[in-house]
């Protein structure tokens, strides 16, 4: 994870954040508020406590003072990013620094109808918007917004049925959003209908298609995966992350 400007392994447990060098060494201990939630959204710890969204910084959490009627949904490691259902989001630093962004209308659109959620990592990230289609009740353009300055990056129309309920999944260079497969650095995003997604590894999206087992990548038909293929979970030090039979494994490209 990112904590300021550097890097950190971490890990909660204990009533507490845990912070690692990456190369090793001794953790720092940052005692968590009872009842205290913590996401990686973007990439860095985010606190949630009472209402309260907070990130560690010297050591210790350090608050932010979110915009009236905004949520805090992610850190970036120096910042917090809140929104609304409907408008722009606000990025808010723990000195009292805000700048907020108001998100560009995809091609085609129409108005905004709901901000969902965002995500990201070291290199930047998006939020996940869908705007109305005219003359259609029941789809939308969902957009992949730049989080910096709202530009969109990819997007694709989608039913708006069940984008609710969808949860975010990505990697360094593939995302999905309920139906809708993106690759947003290439500005590529393509529908596929019934699509579920699980997991995200490299470029490429695992998720199930009809109840079948499927691997895709932006513009391309999805492939069919057989029934003993270990689905990785994401790629660290050009090796596949997966989880079989109980164990974890990290694999080789050979």
């Amino acid at each position: 994870v990112r904590v300021g400007a550097r890097e950190a392994v971490a890990v909660v447990g204990g009533g507490a954040l845990w912070l690692w060098p990456p190369d090793g060494g001794t953790p720092k201990e940052i005692p968590l508020p009872e009842g205290a939630d913590v996401s990686f959204d973007g990439g860095a710890p985010l606190v949630i406590a009472d209402g309260r969204a907070s990130i560690p910084l010297d050591g210790e959490l350090a608050s932010v003072e979110k915009p009236p009627g905004t949520g805090a949904v992610l850190s970036d490691g120096e910042r917090v990013l809140t929104a609304v259902v409907q408008g722009p989001w606000i990025w808010v630093a723990p000195d009292g620094m805000t700048r907020s962004v108001e998100p560009q209308v995809p091609e085609g659109a129409g108005a905004l109808h709901e901000v969902y959620t965002a995500g990201g990592g070291p290199n930047g990230g998006y939020v996940i918007a869908a705007w109305s289609l005219p003359g259609e009740d029941d789809r939308v353009v969902l957009a992949f917004h730049d989080w910096s300055d709202g530009s969109v990056t990819a997007a694709a129309e989608a039913a708006l049925e069940g984008l609710e309920e969808a949860a975010l999944v990505r990697s360094s260079g593939a995302a999905a959003f309920g139906p809708v497969v993106a690759d947003p650095q290439k500005g590529a995003a393509d529908t596929l209908e019934g699509f579920q997604v699980l997991s995200a590894a490299g470029d490429t999206v695992f998720g199930t298609a009809g109840g079948v087992a499927v691997a895709t990548t932006a513009g391309a038909e999805p492939m069919e995966l057989e029934g003993d293929v270990a689905r990785p979970w994401g790629l660290l030090g050009g090796r596949a992350v997966v989880v079989a039979d109980g164990d974890l494994y990290a694999l080789v490209p050979e």
